[in-house]
């Protein structure tokens, strides 16, 4: 192999472990903020922030179920910021109770689940 062969080589395996490394092709979750809120109009921890990686910018859905599994609301996307918001009501727009919710964010073929808290 030439030398001009062999770092030519290189710098494809360079550029490919960089690109791999460095611009992520999946969502992924980087920051959950407020997993314990307190939705009571005092402007602290009113809702549940969840920050995502999405560098091919695919579709994001979010959920949220009780601990018995049934669905309480959606969550609201925001795709510039790349955040997952939900204010601890239901879908019908009333109050949800104290207690643990699930939340499943899926992208991409994949899920990705988490427990929230509302303390009333």
């Amino acid at each position: 192999m030439t030398a001009l062969k062999f770092f030519s080589s290189v710098l494809v395996w360079l550029a490919l472990a960089i690109s791999a490394t460095v611009f992520p092709k999946s969502v992924s979750v980087t920051q959950i903020a407020n997993r314990f809120i307190t939705p009571n109009g005092d402007s602290k921890n009113e809702n549940a922030v969840i920050f995502l990686s999405n560098p091919q910018y695919s579709d994001v859905t979010g959920k949220i179920y009780d601990v018995q599994g049934k669905f309480i609301a959606d969550m609201a996307f925001d795709s510039i910021v790349q955040k997952l918001t939900w204010d601890g009501r239901n879908s019908n727009g009333q109050a949800a109770r104290s207690g643990v919710y699930v939340f499943v964010i899926q992208a991409e073929g994949s899920a990705y689940r988490g427990l929230l808290v509302v303390v009333r």
